[in-house]
């Protein structure tokens, strides 16, 4: 959906990591009975950000660098055509 600039690469990367986080918070919520006790904003930010901060750094560098690598090498193609 998104142009097929450099720097879109990154913000669909936020927004995936984003609502991937999200969906799991919900989830631990459901599954600790909808407690807040249980599965408070502190546990949500500590299995989510604080205990996740390597791989989301990880992502954050190697995930574009492919992309862009993979394009290069014309493997895969970006529908430049699209809003942009």
């Amino acid at each position: 959906i998104l142009p097929g600039k450099t720097g879109y690469i990154y913000l669909a990367l936020l927004v995936a990591m984003v609502a991937g986080r999200a969906v799991w918070g919900a989830v631990m919520y459901a599954f600790m009975g909808f407690d807040l006790s249980r599965f408070g904003f502190t546990a949500f930010f500590a299995g989510a950000v604080a205990n996740a901060l390597p791989g989301i750094v990880l992502q954050l560098v190697i995930i574009p660098v492919a992309v862009m690598l993979i394009e290069k090498t014309g493997l895969i193609r970006r529908n430049r055509n699209n809003l942009g």
